[in-house]
């Protein structure tokens, strides 16, 4: 293991729906000032290339990886590494 860090990002315009704080517990008063994933990228994509990507979830988690990247016309330049799902 490298290191862990908890980080949370602010979504585009910091909505949350109801189903998914429910899920995660975390809402729009968590992340006003948080950074964007954007801001963040650069730091995550050198911390995770090459190395494995270890997820609960891995399907949905690379799902929004991919959304996010997409969204600032960086996909498909991702991580080299390969997901890995924990259960």
């Amino acid at each position: 293991m490298v290191g862990v860090e908890s980080v949370l990002s602010q979504p585009p315009g910091n909505p949350y729906g109801g189903i998914n704080t429910s899920i995660h517990g975390i809402d729009a008063t968590m992340t006003p000032s948080s950074p964007t994933f954007g801001e963040l990228w650069p730091m995550l994509a050198e911390r995770l290339d090459g190395r494995p990507v270890v997820a609960r979830d891995a399907s949905f988690d690379m799902s929004v990886l991919r959304y996010e990247l997409d969204h600032m016309d960086l996909w498909p330049a991702t991580p080299r590494g390969a997901p890995v799902r924990c259960a």
